[in-house]
Parts: C-alpha cells; sequence; structure tokens
C-alpha cells in the first residue's frame, strides 16, 4: 500500500518510460532534420541555388553555406612534340687525324716514331686541309719532318700527298694541280714549277 508521501513505483517507472520515448521521439525528430538537411545540401547543388524567382533574404539564407563552384580551368596549352636529337656524327678533325694516322702508319715512319704538328682547314675550300708531321722526342735524328693535304669526297676523308717539296703541286709540264692553286695559295705553300 502506498501512503500519500511515499513515492509509487509504478507511478514513477511510468514516468521515467514516458520521459524517455519523448526523449528518443525528439532525438528521432532532431536526428531526421538533420538528415533531411545534409541530404538536401548534398544531393543536389540547384536545391542551393535560388531560383531566378524567388527573392534571397538574410533571413531564409541556410546556416551551411554551399562551397563556391571552382572557376573553369584554362585548356591545356598543347606542348609541341619534342625532336629527335640528331644522330652523332664523327667530328670532321676526328676524321682527318684517323686518315692522316692511316696514311703515316702505312707509308710512314714506324709508330711512335712521328707526331702531328699542325692539322689546319682551308679558309678558300673547307674541302682541303693541310697537316704536317714531325719526329717524336727522342726520335729527331732518324724522322724527317713534312706537310700533306687531307681532301674530303662526299663524307670521307683522304691524304692526296705528303712530303718536304712542292707537295699538292702540279708535275712537271703543263697539268692541273692536285690541291687548287687558290688552296695552296691560301696556305702559302709556293710551287718551285
Amino acid at each position: 500500500m502506498n501512503t500519500p508521501n511515499t513515492p509509487d513505483p509504478s507511478r514513477k517507472s511510468y514516468r521515467l518510460r514516458r520521459l524517455w520515448v519523448s526523449v528518443a521521439g525528439l532525438l528521432a525528430i532532431v536526428v531526421a532534420v538533420v538528415a533531411v538537411s545534409l541530404s538536401a545540401a548534398g544531393s543536389s547543388s540547384a536545391l542551393n541555388k535560388p531560383s531566378p524567382s524567388t527573392p534571397v533574404t538574410a533571413a531564409k539564407s541556410p546556416a551551411i553555406k554551399p562551397a563556391p563552384e571552382p572557376a573553369p580551368s584554362p585548356a591545356p596549352t598543347p606542348k609541341p612534340a619534342p625532336t629527335p636529337a640528331p644522330k652523332p656524327q664523327p667530328s670532321p678533325a676526328n676524321a682527318v687525324v684517323a686518315a692522316i694516322n692511316t696514311f703515316e702508319t702505312k707509308y710512314g715512319p714506324a709508330v711512335g716514331t712521328w707526331k702531328i704538328t699542325l692539322v689546319q682547314k682551308s679558309t678558300v675550300d673547307p674541302d682541303y686541309v693541310m697537316f704536317k708531321i714531325g719526329p717524336a722526342p727522342g726520335n729527331e735524328a732518324t724522322v724527317q719532318g713534312g706537310y700533306g693535304f687531307v681532301h674530303r669526297v662526299d663524307a670521307s676523308w683522304t691524304v692526296i700527298g705528303f712530303g718536304t717539296l712542292d707537295v699538292g703541286c702540279a708535275p712537271a709540264g703543263p697539268t692541273t694541280p692536285v690541291v687548287p692553286t687558290a688552296v695552296l695559295d691560301g696556305f702559302g705553300v709556293p710551287c718551285s714549277s
């Protein structure tokens, strides 16, 4: 039996249950409202934009502002196709020295007893090069120096004459010189005949 000052246990539990149901109901409503708001804000950008006929006022602005739309990126500038690097060609100087070494090894003194002392391209015709050979150190008494010419035909360099006097000049008589007279003059090489 319950007295007026003693709380009725069934009545207290009834109140607690009602309180819990009310709190749970309010919580469910709050969660539903937040979910609908977030869903509407994120699902369509059209919902975030006011319609042209609806004026926007500060009282109606949403609590969550939509992110600004990104500016359109500029169209990429096309890059020109890379130009392939040219194939390395042997250096003309290397080709000239190789031609001199081949000639001197075949027709000259023993390898190692001579050295190239000059390689000079013609200023009159770049297809002609004059070179000079001298004795290597320690071979001065056994090797005599000389000069010669290398000529380029197409892409190939070849020694066309070597000696100590009148190299590249016309042989005795009225014939054309091996090296053009203007080229010989440009190198300062006199012909005795």
